[in-house]
C-alpha cells in the first residue's frame, strides 16, 4: 500500500515539472526554440507575427544549485549591427530554474520593411556562473517579430434616394453614378530572415579537441596563403591567427579564421560563404580598416554553435 502511494506521489511531481517546463517553453502562446548544454536547457521565442508582442519569456531549466544565470539580449538591426537591449542576472531557484521577461519597445521604434511592414529582431545569450567560474555558455538563434500594416478603411457610398412622380407626370430617372470599385490591397509576404544564425567562436576553433571539426583547412595552413594577404604577425598559421589576443589586426585575424571555419563547415549554418570571408579579409588589409570587418565576423561568430 505504501509503495502505491509513493508511486502516485512521484507521478504527481513529474506532472508538475512537465507542466512547468511547458509554461516556460510556450509563454505567451509563442512556440519556443531551445538548446541543452551540460544539463542546462535554454528556452527562447521563435519568430512569429504580432503587432502587440510579449512580454515574452526567456527561461532556463536544469541549473545547478547556487548558480547564477547572466542573460544578455541584443537587438539585431537590418545591417546586422547588434546593441544590447536587456542585461539581467538571476540566481537559480530551488527547482533549478530561472526566467526573464522581455518587454518589447513600441512599434514606432521597430525597423521599417517593404509595404509598411514593421519588424524587430533579437538574439539572446546566457552565461551560467557556478562558484565564481563559468559553468556553461549558451547562445540562442535570432528571432524576429513582424507586424503587417492594417488596410485603410474604404467609404461605402450611400444609396441614391428615388423620388415618386406625382400623378400625370412622367419622370425620367436621373442617371446615378456607378461607384468605382474599391481597390484592394495586394497582400505582401514578409521576406524570410537572412540565412545564418549559427556560428562558433574563435575560442571554440582554437581548442585541440575541436580540431576534428575543421573542414577543408588545417591548423598548420598558412594564414597569408589562405587569405592572400601580407600579415604583420609571425608565425602566421591559421591556428596562430585564431589564437591571437588584442585588438586591431589581431582581433580581425582571430575572427576571420573562425568565420572561415564556420563557412567551410557543413554543420554550421553561417551567414557568409568561404569566398565572402576571404574577400572581406583582403578588403580589410587593403583599406587598413580591421575594426569594421572584425565586427561583421564577430556578430556572426558569437551567435549559436551547433557543433559539439
Amino acid at each position: 500500500m505504501n509503495k502505491s502511494k509513493r508511486f502516485i506521489t512521484l507521478l504527481g511531481v513529474a506532472g508538475i515539472l512537465f507542466v512547468s517546463l511547458l509554461s516556460f517553453a510556450f509563454a505567451g502562446g509563442v512556440r519556443a526554440g531551445s538548446v541543452e548544454r551540460n544539463g542546462v536547457t535554454f528556452f527562447w521565442p521563435d519568430s512569429y507575427a504580432s503587432c502587440t508582442p510579449g512580454p515574452d519569456q526567456i527561461s532556463l531549466t536544469g541549473l545547478p544549485a547556487d548558480s547564477t544565470a547572466n542573460l544578455r539580449v541584443s537587438r539585431v538591426f537590418p545591417d546586422e549591427t547588434r546593441v544590447t537591449y536587456l542585461q539581467e542576472s538571476q540566481m537559480a531557484d530551488s527547482s533549478g530554474m530561472a526566467s526573464f521577461a522581455l518587454v518589447y519597445p513600441p512599434t514606432s521604434e521597430w525597423d521599417a520593411g517593404p509595404s509598411g511592414t514593421l519588424s524587430i529582431t533579437f538574439a539572446p545569450e546566457i552565461v551560467v556562473v557556478l562558484d565564481g567560474a563559468p559553468f556553461v555558455s549558451i547562445g540562442g538563434t535570432k528571432w524576429t517579430v513582424t507586424c503587417e500594416p492594417e488596410p485603410e478603411p474604404t467609404d461605402t457610398p450611400e444609396p441614391t434616394p428615388s423620388k415618386t412622380p406625382e400623378p400625370g407626370q412622367t419622370k425620367t430617372p436621373m442617371p446615378t453614378d456607378t461607384p468605382e470599385p474599391t481597390p484592394t490591397n495586394t497582400p505582401t509576404n514578409t521576406p524570410p530572415p537572412p540565412a545564418g544564425g549559427q556560428g562558433c567562436t574563435p575560442g571554440y576553433w582554437k581548442q585541440p579537441h575541436h580540431f576534428d571539426s575543421w573542414v577543408g583547412y588545417s591548423p598548420t595552413d598558412d594564414f597569408e596563403t589562405v587569405f592572400g594577404v601580407d600579415a604583420s604577425f609571425n608565425p602566421h598559421t591559421l591556428l596562430d591567427g585564431v589564437k591571437r589576443n588584442g585588438g586591431g589586426e589581431n582581433a580581425m585575424a582571430r575572427h576571420a579564421v573562425a568565420a572561415l571555419l564556420n563557412a567551410s563547415s557543413g554543420g554550421v549554418n553561417f551567414s557568409y560563404a568561404v569566398e565572402d570571408v576571404i574577400n572581406l579579409v583582403q578588403a580589410a588589409y587593403a583599406t587598413g580598416d580591421f575594426e569594421a570587418t572584425k565586427n561583421l565576423f564577430e556578430a556572426q561568430n558569437d551567435t549559436y554553435c551547433p557543433l559539439n
